[in-house]
């Protein structure tokens, strides 16, 4: 401990029994005395004084001091700000201190930088971008009674074993190999069902568990037994993305037939369509208590779907003027819903 560091901390040490003997109901000249005088009297008012507007302070940490200095850690922060995408054993290659990692961490942490995992969207092309602008643009005005009459349809693929990276277990160090720690996978994550359904303000359609590839007669055929077996508003009009499959001419000449009127969409767009969070609610409620077999997968699809309050759908739908903003606020690019 160096001379300046001794004496801040038997300055601290003498500033803290003048503020505990006060506490203590003793008068200014009793503390100069119990002190043996080695403060005066103004200097244990300014102590007091000090102490009553911020606190006891202690100028110096006491302890070993920082292998780095505070101008190391500046340049640590600036090479962490520009190359965002490099781990810290490679900061430390640029950083070129004599410190472990784990200091890296610490002081970028200290900084508020911390690794996260990248978000991941759909890329955006710069006519994908003015298509979802100008459709936004169309619909600001829009209130929930104009997003009430809009049916959302989606089709999703739920795999048998989940693989989102979400999992997380408590263990020790040294026990990831530890068989009750690992999580055994299948090839193809076991088998996949697809299936297809469609939601509303008030309502939801039945799932629908297809059991062959979507082409334009499998998707007819959806849409029959959705206006078979559905109640959906009253002059509805019907949301799809721009697949392939929804696109066919068989589909339009279904849809004409059957006086169902679509909304334009704009291609790249999931995060316009709330019915994408309710493929994730339903995906969350599998791995809760997962299913052992696609047998299993798919009774499990049906019960989760119909046990969804239909308050949640009803608030999905009533997000859309935020998404619809917050669109617009991104110049068309991606949103955080």
């Amino acid at each position: 401990m160096n001379e300046r560091i001794e004496r801040n901390y038997l300055r601290g040490l003498l500033h803290g029994q003048v503020i505990a003997y006060r506490n203590c109901g003793f008068s200014l000249r009793e503390i100069s005395e119990m002190l043996q005088n080695r403060i005066s009297y103004s200097g244990i008012s300014r102590v007091l004084r000090r102490n009553a507007l911020h606190g006891l302070h202690v100028p110096h940490r006491v302890g070993r001091p920082r292998i780095t200095t505070a101008r190391a850690n500046r340049l640590l922060v600036r090479l962490a700000r520009r190359y965002r995408l490099r781990s810290a054993r490679q900061l430390l290659n640029y950083w070129a201190e004599r410190v472990s990692r784990h200091t890296v961490y610490r002081r970028l942490r200290d900084a508020g930088l911390r690794p996260y995992r990248m978000l991941k969207r759909p890329l955006l092309s710069v006519a994908n971008r003015r298509d979802r602008f100008m459709w936004c643009q169309r619909r600001v005005l829009w209130r929930d009674v104009a997003w009430d009459t809009i049916v959302w349809s989606d089709e999703s693929r739920q795999c048998l074993d989940s693989s989102d990276g979400r999992l997380r277990v408590w263990r020790e160090v040294g026990q990831r190999f530890d068989s009750r720690f690992i999580k055994e996978t299948r090839q193809g994550n076991g088998g996949s069902v697809h299936v297809w359904g469609a939601i509303w303000a008030g309502g939801r359609s039945r799932l629908q568990v297809l059991n062959a590839n979507v082409t334009g007669a499998v998707y007819c055929d959806v849409l029959q037994t959705f206006l078979d077996t559905s109640n959906p508003p009253v002059n509805f009009r019907f949301q799809d993305d721009n697949a392939p499959a929804h696109r066919a001419r068989c589909v339009t000449t279904f849809k004409e037939a059957r006086g169902i009127v679509s909304l334009p969409w704009p291609s790249r767009s999931p995060d316009l369509n709330p019915i994408e969070h309710l493929w994730d609610i339903l995906h969350r409620r599998l791995v809760e208590q997962p299913p052992e077999n696609l047998v299993q997968l798919r009774e499990r699809l049906v019960q989760e779907w119909d046990a969804i309050p239909q308050a949640v759908v009803d608030n999905l739908v009533h997000s859309m003027t935020r998404r619809v903003a917050a669109d617009i606020a991104a110049n068309g690019g991606n949103t955080r819903y």
